[in-house]
């Protein structure tokens, strides 16, 4: 159990200070490094007379998000609390600045989602029931008037569950990593599944377990490692590292027995591992991005040939890998080609320095 709650306070924090994307009727906002951008038809432009989404004394981990009407800083302050709050544009003398509500604060470990018309949607991750078993739960925040609401629940303390989400509209959409997806209305406070296997939709030969190579497996839950983000019609991508089933041929066997080291070739044949007998079934981590249609429920993967020179095939069995190692991995969608974001805002002429 302690693994468990470990393991899930690492997923969960690693991705905390992400971009968050908002989509709302055709529009969609970024926040990179205090500044806001939209996105158009073929690139990004800043909001004008927007001033930089900070308060100068921002203490924890900071994730900041736009809707086209509110800002929002979110702080993530140890394992202690989270603290969430909005800011309405004011014209002054001196130009135009933020109005920050006071904070909400929720003490305890919480990890934020997402954040749309003063509403935040977050996990908690310390919750357990009376059996001190750990509890997957999901709450929706009112900003304003500060209050929360439990709008997803689910206990199987073998499952390391792990979340994403996005804000649509008066929505947030949450991608679970069990293959469920989970839609959460803001202004009602009620949620419905709408999928329950996405991963196996996307990657028919996903496993949940990995192969060390010596006939034994390892755990390897799916991770969610970058922001969801949309496609100008508003199709929802998630980033996603899983484990997936591999054979390896005879043919690359021997390719991958001739770039080993004499040393590591000699070993495998004192041991009786060369020759093989006969082809290898094994299993690796591979990147996917899942392309989610929200009209029509429909979860497919994003083929290789749109992800350009973010990935890169297998020099073996041909999987597909990422080729950043370092995360979050922050995408976006422009003119039909994913593109990393930082790449995508200095095509739009933002000042490097920005985007840094």
């Amino acid at each position: 159990m302690k693994f468990i709650i470990v393991l899930q306070l690492l997923l969960s924090t690693t991705l905390f200070a992400q971009v968050s994307h908002i989509y709302s009727f055709g529009r969609e906002w970024v926040v990179v490094n205090e500044s806001v951008f939209e996105r158009g038809a073929k690139a990004f432009y800043p909001i004008p007379d927007l001033p930089r989404i900070s308060t100068g004394a921002d203490l924890g981990l900071v994730s900041r998000a736009f809707d086209g009407d509110y800002g929002y800083l979110t702080e993530q302050v140890g394992n202690k609390a989270l603290r969430l709050r909005f800011g309405q544009k004011l014209a002054t003398q001196e130009g135009p600045r933020w109005f920050w509500s006071m904070s909400q604060v929720l003490k305890g470990e919480f990890h934020f989602l997402a954040v749309n018309q003063k509403k935040a949607l977050v996990e908690r991750l310390d919750a357990t029931d009376e059996n001190g078993d750990r509890l997957f739960q999901i709450l929706t925040v009112d900003l304003l008037g500060g209050e929360s609401n439990l709008v997803i629940s689910l206990k199987d303390p073998a499952t390391v569950r792990q979340a994403s989400a996005v804000a649509s509209g008066g929505q947030f959409v949450v991608f679970v990593n069990d293959g469920s997806i989970h839609l959460v209305e803001a202004e009602t406070r009620t949620s419905s599944v709408i999928e329950t296997d996405f991963l196996h939709k996307a990657s028919p030969k996903f496993v949940d377990s990995i192969s060390d190579g010596n006939g034994k497996s390892r755990s390897q839950p799916p991770m969610f490692i970058g922001s969801p983000f949309f496609s100008k019609e508003g199709e929802i991508y998630v980033p996603m590292q899983l484990g997936e089933r591999n054979r390896w041929s005879m043919t690359a066997m021997q390719a991958l027995f001739d770039d080993l080291p004499i040393a590591e070739k000699s070993k495998a044949i004192e041991a009786g591992k060369w020759p093989p007998k006969q082809e290898y079934e094994g299993s690796d981590t591979v990147f996917v991005l899942i392309r989610y249609d929200f009209d029509l429920r429909k979860v497919t993967a994003v083929q290789p040939e749109r992800l350009g020179v973010l990935v890169r095939a297998d020099k073996y069995t041909g999987q597909i890998m990422l080729v950043q190692t370092e995360w979050p991995v922050d995408l976006t969608e422009m003119g039909g080609q994913i593109l990393l974001l930082k790449d995508a805002l200095k095509e739009s002429g933002v000042d490097a320095k920005t985007i840094k």
